[in-house]
């Protein structure tokens, strides 16, 4: 069996048969054919806006999740430049000046995490209108961003209030070597924070790689009913080309068969 002409083949003979010879010349299409073109193409824009919506939401998340793998990374390098401040502070005796040092130092990493907790609550806002935009698709990612949103605030709040009980426990080790308890107390704390800021930010970061996954899931689907749209389109033509066909043969049939009855008669 020949393989069957595509569609704009059979339009060509189409206009030979019927004598028509403008290159845009198409037979009518019925009304349910017609009407289910139309839907076709109406649905088609909502599939590429909800398409590019999910590519972008897709991006955001991975914005985020490289940001909260970095916050994760940074989070792990405080923490273990307050164990060795731990270690200091537990030596006050000896090492006053060192303590000074070290709590400037911790200072200046509470500064980092408050900037990071700040960088991650700008990041988590943008995914959150991603998320909006996405609609239904993005209901996941909008649980998601406002946690993260939570725990950047918490995180800049804590890393603050850390800061300044380490000036003051500087200030007091200053004063003299029995303070050295309440520095360690501060590091202690800090340490755990710091400690907790990075175990949650590997289970947000997981979290993003799944929705991400999810989303990218959707996206594949999406295109591939794109594509099942079009392959319909081009279905309804050439049905449409083979319902004229039949049509024509009808007519030339009941034709033929007056044409026999007036003779024979």
């Amino acid at each position: 069996m020949s393989p069957r002409p595509d569609a704009p083949t059979r339009w060509a003979r189409w206009r030979v048969r019927w004598g028509c010879s403008n290159p845009i010349c198409r037979p009518p299409t019925p009304w349910p054919l017609r009407r289910s073109m139309v839907r076709g193409a109406r649905r088609a824009p909502e599939l590429r806006e909800v398409g590019a919506a999910l590519s972008q939401t897709t991006a955001a998340i991975g914005e985020v999740s490289r940001t909260t793998a970095t916050a994760q990374v940074q989070a792990e390098e405080a923490r273990l430049l307050v164990v060795g401040s731990v270690e200091k502070v537990r030596a006050l005796t000896e090492t006053v000046d060192a303590v000074g040092e070290d709590t400037e130092r911790v200072t200046r990493i509470a500064g980092t995490i408050a900037k990071i907790a700040t960088q991650t609550n700008i990041l988590a806002i943008n995914a959150a209108i991603e998320a909006a935009r996405a609609g239904e698709h993005g209901r996941g990612l909008s649980v998601v961003a406002e946690e993260v949103r939570a725990l950047a605030a918490n995180t800049e709040t804590l890393a603050q209030e850390i800061a300044d009980v380490v000036l003051m426990a500087g200030r007091r080790t200053r004063e003299g070597a029995g303070v050295a308890a309440a520095v360690g107390e501060s590091m202690d704390l800090l340490e755990a924070l710091v400690s907790e800021s990075a175990r949650l930010a590997g289970a947000i970061a997981v979290a993003m790689e799944e929705q991400q996954a999810t989303v990218g899931s959707l996206d594949e689907r999406m295109v591939t009913l794109t594509r099942i749209g079009q392959a319909s389109a081009t279905a309804a033509e050439e049905l449409t080309i083979t319902m004229i066909d039949l049509s024509r043969m009808a007519s030339e049939a009941r034709a033929a068969a007056e044409n026999l009855a007036r003779s024979n008669g």
